[in-house]
């Protein structure tokens, strides 16, 4: 049985640096995927839990908490150079209060599964500003469109 701190190379490329509790990766620990991304965090019963950052090949980053290898709780997703999106995750999809950056837009308000659903507001590069509800990831049912001299 695997106890305490260790190196452990995959036959697939991969590798664990870290604690060892009962066979199972546990603790505050480095996993490199073959792919290129790698993973600092804590781990509980060899899944990621906790806190943790997962680095990605091409630059881009998400840090937040874990549960049961799942994203969960407050995470900021970043790609290479900037934030994408800021908010709370449960069972690996965004829920709750989230901050989406897109394009030219920027989404702020409420999120359910993963998709926007709620009260959310878009503010354009453009200065425009919609105010309303979404329904499966739509505008949906009533809304305000502010143009980008504040009217309506």
């Amino acid at each position: 049985m695997t106890e305490g701190y260790g190196i452990y190379y995959f036959s697939n490329g991969e590798k664990y640096e870290g604690e060892w509790k009962n066979d199972l990766r546990e603790g505050y620990d480095i996993y490199l995927y073959s792919s290129g991304n790698f993973y600092e965090g804590e781990w509980k019963n060899n899944l990621k839990d906790g806190h943790g950052i997962m680095f990605f090949a091409d630059g881009a980053r998400f840090e937040g908490e874990w549960k049961n290898d799942l994203r969960d709780g407050f995470c900021i997703e970043y790609d290479s150079n900037r934030i994408l999106f800021k908010g709370f995750f449960k069972n690996g999809k965004a829920k709750g209060y989230g901050i989406l950056y897109y394009q030219e837009v920027r989404y702020e308000g409420e999120w359910k599964n993963g998709i926007k659903e709620g009260f959310g507001i878009e503010y354009y590069s453009d200065g425009r500003i919609y105010e309303g509800e979404y329904k499966n990831d739509l505008i949906n049912g009533i809304a305000i469109l502010y143009n980008s001299k504040g009217g309506r």
